[in-house]
């Protein structure tokens, strides 16, 4: 009965260190993207440009370009952060359908 008990425990033992989740990229700094799990996605080829299409990756680079173009207009200080004063002040100077005026 010890040799089974043993036999098992020594079996199972191995199996739980292997169902442990591996950490992707555990060196990098806390807020760093993770690009351990990123795969890279071939280039976009010349004549789905010329047809109009897109891959997502540079309609995701384009969008964060956007973005970073935004914030950087955005952030008056140019302190890395935007306080609730700049959002309200962008978004007055910026809206969409800006209410005509009273005549």
């Amino acid at each position: 009965m010890r040799r089974i008990l043993c036999s098992l425990i020594i079996a199972l033992v191995p199996l739980s260190a292997m169902a442990q989740p591996a950490i992707p990229n555990a060196t990098a700094p806390i807020g760093a993207p993770n690009t351990a799990l990123a795969t890279p996605r071939p280039a976009a080829h010349p004549a789905d440009a010329a047809a109009g299409t897109i891959t997502r990756d540079a309609y995701v680079r384009r969008a964060s370009d956007a973005a970073g173009k935004r914030f950087d207009a955005m952030d008056v200080t140019h302190k890395g952060t935007l306080s609730r004063a700049e959002i309200k002040a962008w978004r007055q100077a910026h809206r969409r359908n800006p209410t005509p005026a009273a005549q």
